[in-house]
């Protein structure tokens, strides 16, 4: 079983199974009822929201739901409710593994926490992340890089500034950095013939860019409880199955999120 990341959120995503099965919506309201206790909107009003008009305001309810602290709780809870139905129709997944947040999702579905848990840290990673830094810190940008890695990994080699945060394939990486650092290379890179596309994120995830969400999830992961898996779950940063004891899922998952 593997799980989405920030980014694969979309208005109105599952509407015809919030429709048509009961589960699915009861998922989606043990979420609401996690967001109204931390002070936060609904989180249906902002993934299934009224009908508007125009492009304009479309684009607001889309900004509204791109936003790191309603995007995470939002594919986590899509996720979840999804992953219900498989298991109800008889899935048995053996191997769990999420891109970015979906590791989050990963240790859910093996069993390493249970739902309120899950919600209550979905919640609270979207709202660490959707934090500002302190004073002028810059939090930084990210994009994806196409084409020949070991030509990545040669211009990189006098621009130690900018990190490979994600390794997504054999042909494709996701470099941050501070955005003007980003924009002084693309030129670089694009004449050694590799695709560039800058991606619309709020930080340089997976890099000390985002130490200042860092420590208020991990505090939030401190106050959960963590069992041993039923399954292998495969973590982002070492492509090593995870740990058993409880204890070594939270240290590993408290850091996660500053790991390439």
């Amino acid at each position: 079983a593997l799980f989405p990341g920030q980014g694969s959120q979309y208005l109105n995503m599952g509407r015809e199974l919030a429709i048509h099965n009961p589960s699915f919506r009861e998922t989606y309201e043990k979420a609401d009822g996690v967001a109204l206790s931390r002070g936060r909107e609904k989180l249906t009003q902002v993934v299934y929201p009224i009908p508007v008009f125009s492009e304009n305001a479309r684009k607001e309810q889309q900004a509204t739901l791109t936003r790191t602290e309603n995007a995470q709780p939002a594919i986590g809870t899509m996720s979840m409710s999804l992953f219900g139905l498989l298991r109800a129709a008889g899935l048995q997944a053996d191997f769990f593994a999420g891109h970015s947040f979906g590791e989050l999702t990963a240790l859910w579905a093996a069993g390493a926490m249970d739902d309120e848990s899950f919600l209550n840290l979905a919640q609270a990673r979207g709202e660490a992340m959707g934090l500002r830094p302190d004073g002028n810190e810059e939090s930084g940008s990210m994009m994806a890089v196409k084409g020949d890695i070991e030509k990545v990994r040669d211009i990189l080699e006098s621009h130690k500034e900018i990190t490979i945060a994600n390794h997504n394939s054999p042909s494709q990486v996701v470099l941050a950095g501070a955005g003007d650092d980003l924009q002084s290379i693309k030129p670089k890179l694009e004449k050694a013939g590799l695709s560039v596309v800058s991606l619309p994120v709020s930080a340089a995830f997976h890099t000390s860019f985002v130490r200042h969400a860092q420590k208020p999830f991990e505090k939030a992961i401190r106050k959960e409880k963590f069992s041993e898996p039923n399954g292998v779950v495969y973590a982002n940063a070492s492509a090593l199955p995870y740990e058993r004891d409880s204890q070594k899922i939270s240290q590993t998952l408290a850091v996660h999120m500053l790991s390439p």
